[in-house]
């Protein structure tokens, strides 16, 4: 896998883990939290934050250090897009369970590759802790919009 496809990995993890808050009945059903919870992470994200648990190799490290602040994340209810410094990418992604302010998440790439996230909606912030090498670690996305 190239560098520039774990990058573009990352991004969509954790724009997957984006969302804002809203206010409404809340819903009862797995179903219902399911789909609340993609509601709530539609829209434009900001990576601002990003720790991995295993130390990258330095060109990694330098190009993750490089998307801080500036890597975007769109979320469309099923598409994950990252724009950032030399990464575009696409991919697919679902919220598997949802209770709370708190969801499970996997984004799948054009290879098949599977991303297992956890997240929490804090505020206007997703707190978000990606579960899959190389890749694992914790972070937080920011509304962009």
């Amino acid at each position: 896998m190239t560098n520039r496809i774990k990058i573009c990995a990352l991004a969509l993890m954790a724009i997957s883990l984006v969302a804002c808050g809203g206010t409404g009945e809340e819903p009862t059903s797995p179903a219902q939290k399911i789909a609340r919870a993609e509601e709530r992470l539609r829209g434009s994200w900001l990576l601002v934050e990003f720790r991995t648990v295993d130390r990258l190799e330095p060109v990694l490290a330098s190009l993750l250090g490089v998307q801080i602040g500036r890597l975007t994340v769109f979320l469309d209810g099923t598409n994950l897009t990252a724009h950032g410094v030399g990464v575009r990418a696409n991919r697919q992604y679902t919220v598997d369970t949802a209770g709370g302010d708190q969801f499970t998440a996997t984004i799948v790439d054009p290879m098949g590759m599977k991303y297992g996230v956890t997240g929490a909606f804090v505020g206007q912030d997703i707190a978000f802790t990606s579960e899959t090498p190389p890749w694992r670690g914790s972070g937080r996305l920011q509304r962009a919009e």
